[in-house]
């Protein structure tokens, strides 16, 4: 298993943040979620990386992505651990359908 880096760690409690400033029913609850995931950046969890050698500049979400993933990982499994007869597999086929009816 890859461990969990810093810049992944905060970056989880950043999307926690943001999800907790938001709750769908206050034109304002987006600036304050958007506030939340600017702090993204000064966590590193969003790099732009410049290879001087190269002069390639490259951007690394990997904090991004670790932070992102390992948030729906543990919320899928208590969600799927609280709902009698669920699977992980059956939350996560659920999720999609709900992803599919945004507009």
């Amino acid at each position: 298993a890859v461990p969990m880096t810093d810049a992944g760690r905060q970056a989880a409690h950043i999307f926690l943040d943001a999800i907790a400033a938001w709750d769908g029913l206050r034109p304002n609850d987006f600036a304050a979620s958007d506030l939340a995931i600017q702090r993204l950046l000064e966590v590193d969890a969003i790099r732009l990386v410049l290879d001087e050698a190269t002069g390639r500049t490259d951007l690394d979400i990997s904090g991004l992505l670790q932070g992102a993933t390992i948030t729906m990982v543990m919320l899928i499994a208590a969600v799927a651990a609280n709902t009698a007869g669920a699977t992980t597999l059956e939350v996560i086929a659920g999720l999609r359908k709900q992803i599919d009816m945004l507009p």
